[in-house]
């Protein structure tokens, strides 16, 4: 068993994006010292062939210190996929780091995550770890290092500790947000609208992981970890990306990919403000949501408002 974190990477139809996230693996010292499992979700009809041709390359994979190819005979989804193999794999190792298909890393990636997991290992309001950064004007004002109370999933790492305390249940994420009144803090000052995938989760609209593990973070008052330059890439705004854009969009979340080390030092467990900042100016300046999403934010923050005044006046009486 290696010294360093295990790397899990989750696959299913794309071959090409497997292949360019595995070499770009590849190309980080630490490679050769790291185990990789790589769940290869089962196939839904009509993608047979392209399952097929991924688990192909995927069994020609070397380089590494170990690789275990997980095959699924059903089609779990992404969603479940994820928390399932993340869960496996940080129960038997007490530490992770994950990918998905179409993320493509520094040669610094694997070296940054490792020294970050080591040094936060056992403090426990730090959560979770992030590679990823949106690029702006603004980054020479971040430090090498920063905290937010803000999740990435692009490229992440967390510890067991931590992943025990995720909460799977929309509907009590979301009802605990709004207990507290906390929905405008959690989209950022209102600049995004995360409780809207709440929302659509608990609706049966969609099925993600993602949001329910930010939300989990954010109600545990925990931190992230991220770097002043991206470790990432996310090459799946091509139409082939499940929550990714269509073929032809710009991506707007393409930062180079740093060619330098990224530093890890202890640094006081408290959210950045400029980091915080960075964020809502970079979403801010993002193409505005339609006008019918931001009426019901709004209409939220006024039921919420209502809310708390109604329990304020029932504790006076």
């Amino acid at each position: 068993m290696s010294m360093l974190a295990p790397v899990v990477l989750f696959a299913y139809n794309r071959p090409e994006h497997a292949e360019r996230t595995i070499t770009a693996l590849l190309r980080n010292g630490e490679a050769s010292q790291s185990d990789v499992f790589i769940y290869s979700d089962g196939p839904k009809t009509g993608d047979e062939e392209a399952v097929a041709k991924v688990r192909g390359y995927l069994k020609t994979v070397q380089g590494f210190n170990s690789v275990t190819v997980i095959e699924r005979d059903e089609n779990r989804g992404l969603a479940d996929s994820i928390v399932a193999g993340v869960t496996e794999v940080v129960e038997s190792y007490g530490r992770v780091i994950v990918l998905e298909d179409d993320i493509v890393t520094s040669p610094f990636f694997l070296r940054y995550m490792n020294d970050a997991l080591r040094i936060y290992e056992h403090d426990e309001r730090v959560m979770h770890v992030s590679g990823f950064l949106p690029r702006s004007g603004f980054s020479w004002l971040l430090p090498p290092t920063f905290f937010l109370r803000f999740m990435s999933c692009w490229g992440w790492a967390t510890w067991r500790r931590a992943w025990a305390k995720f909460n799977p249940d929309a509907k009590a994420l979301y009802d605990e947000l709004l207990k507290r009144g906390a929905i405008h803090d959690y989209n950022l000052d209102g600049v995004l609208s995360f409780h809207g995938q709440l929302e659509e989760n608990i609706q049966g609209k969609i099925r993600t992981w993602a949001t329910k593990w930010f939300t989990t973070i954010y109600l545990e008052e925990g931190l992230c970890l991220y770097p002043r330059e991206s470790l990432v890439q996310n090459i799946g705004f091509d139409g082939t990306g499940v929550h990714c854009g269509v073929a032809g969009t710009v991506n707007p979340y393409e930062p180079p990919l740093t060619g330098n080390r990224i530093p890890v030092r202890r640094i006081p467990f408290r959210q950045s403000r400029i980091g915080r900042f960075y964020l809502k100016r970079f979403y801010r300046n993002l193409p505005r949501e339609p006008l019918s999403a931001g009426i019901m934010r709004r209409a939220l923050k006024i039921r919420q408002l209502a809310v708390r005044s109604y329990r304020w006046i029932l504790e006076k009486q």
